[in-house]
């Protein structure tokens, strides 16, 4: 017995745009979450044991402020005595920002600056953080550089010394737009090349005693903004539901031509069913020995004939006589040739409006439409000369007997009375000899039981 190997091969899994949702949406959430309590940009000012201190002050007004400034390793302390003088008295110092390459930092990718820094006063005051950015301008076609301030005001208190100030809140003080005479986007901040971070005393113009101490500069940031985040996210639902919608319209589109090729392809076998179906329809209604109508060929004409009309119908009945005997002497082969042969003579001379029809065996009907009794009986006897002078087998006559009938209008079972009649009549035909014609009205139930009897039981029935 020899074993066979069989190389089961899977089915590739088909392409589903329900993963690549489902992928995306859980990419979606992942890059929320990380976004808000992760995915965060920190950038330390302080402090830096390379950063660049250096003091500011009135003094560049002539002002009479004086300020010291004290280093540390973990904190810079300014002390600073306010004195009125021509100018606004303040002091402060400012720590360098640089990047890398010696260029300032670009602080639109940060959110907040985070300062701890203790502030003491001996009279109410307030601080001003400052971000000093390098700003390129153009006068006359000569490029320049010159330092641009964002201020913000800040409230000190005693109860932290951690501030978070939102970048958002910077803006230009009004005494740089003043001095430089800024006007529309000149005026507005900018803070893509901070260069510096200062902190100064406030806006109290009294004689003050005034201590800062910064631990701690921090600017943060997303990696990838909110705002920015949101927008890539939803450009990639858009691009994927609209690929997915295109992929559809595509799968549509192909389903839709498949569609239409299997409809007319379902056109194409419906018609030629529908033709065989003719076919055999007209191969149902006809005799398939001698090509003449069969009885379900001439039950719609028979139907027909159920309504009244005021024309008159007639039904030839005959059939071969001594056709077992034929058959018996020459063979059914012979029998079936006379049957068809018998079909062609009738077939070629009966009317448009005649049917003609093989009623079973070796009988035949004719239903002649719009003929009188009279005018059926003649053609039945023009036909059983015809068929008696023909020669079907040699020295050996071939006849036929006729029963013939009239349809009966009134009534429920006319047709069947026109078909008991005839029959009737052509087993009367039989009686009488053969080769003739027999001519009956309408009988009666009774009497076509009657002309089937012997004639001595006819007799005694009619006596009754």
């Amino acid at each position: 017995m020899h074993s066979q190997s069989h190389i089961i091969g899977t089915r590739p899994t088909a392409f589903r745009f329900e993963q690549v949702y489902f992928f995306i949406a859980a990419v979606s959430l992942i890059l929320i979450v990380w976004q808000h309590w992760g995915m965060t940009r920190v950038l330390d000012i302080y402090p830096n044991p390379d950063a660049t201190i250096y003091d500011r002050g009135d003094s560049v007004n002539d002002g009479l402020s004086k300020a010291t400034i004290t280093r540390n390793d973990d904190s810079v302390t300014l002390h600073c005595q306010t004195r009125p003088s021509a100018s606004f008295p303040f002091c402060g110092f400012q720590v360098l920002i640089s990047a890398s390459d010696g260029k300032g930092e670009d602080l639109r990718r940060y959110d907040h600056l985070s300062l701890w820094l203790d502030h003491t006063s001996s009279a109410q005051d307030t601080v001003l953080i400052y971000l000093v950015d390098h700003e390129q301008t153009s006068t006359s076609g000569l490029t320049s550089y010159r330092e641009k301030s964002s201020m913000h005001t800040l409230m000190p208190t005693q109860e932290s010394s951690v501030y978070h100030l939102s970048l958002d809140n910077f803006s230009v003080p009004s005494w740089w737009i003043l001095q430089h005479n800024a006007v529309g986007s000149e005026a507005e901040t900018r803070l893509d090349n901070v260069i510096g971070l200062g902190i100064t005393t406030g806006d109290s113009n009294v004689a003050r005693s005034v201590d800062i101490r910064l631990k701690k500069a921090q600017l943060k940031g997303k990696w990838i903004t909110a705002q920015n985040l949101y927008l890539i996210l939803l450009l990639s639902w858009i691009a994927t539901i609209t690929v997915n919608g295109g992929y559809r319209l595509f799968q549509l589109s192909r389903q839709l031509k498949s569609k239409r090729e299997q409809t007319a392809e379902l056109e194409q076998s419906n018609a030629f069913l529908s033709i065989q179906k003719n076919e055999y329809e007209e191969l149902a209604k006809t005799d398939p020995l001698t090509g003449v109508a069969n009885r379900a060929g001439i039950r719609e004409i028979l139907q027909d004939l159920q309504h009244p009309r005021e024309s008159d119908h007639s039904l030839i009945m005959f059939d071969i006589d001594n056709f077992k005997e034929i058959n018996d002497n020459y063979g059914h082969e012979t029998g079936d040739a006379i049957l068809r042969k018998l079909a062609g003579l009738v077939t070629g001379i009966i009317r448009d409006s005649d049917h003609f029809a093989r009623w079973g065996g070796e009988e035949f009907i004719i239903l002649c439409a719009n003929t009188s009794l009279n005018s059926a009986k003649s053609f039945a006897e023009k036909l059983r000369q015809l068929i008696a002078a023909e020669d079907f087998i040699e020295q050996q006559p071939v006849t036929c007997s006729f029963g013939v009938s009239a349809y009966e209008k009134e009534g429920k079972h006319g047709i069947k009375r026109m078909f008991e009649s005839a029959d009737a009549a052509m087993y009367k035909a039989k009686k009488g000899g053969r080769n003739r014609i027999e001519v009956v009205g309408t009988l009666t139930t009774r009497q076509v039981r009657m002309q089937s009897l012997p004639d001595d039981s006819r007799q005694d029935a009619a006596r009754r």
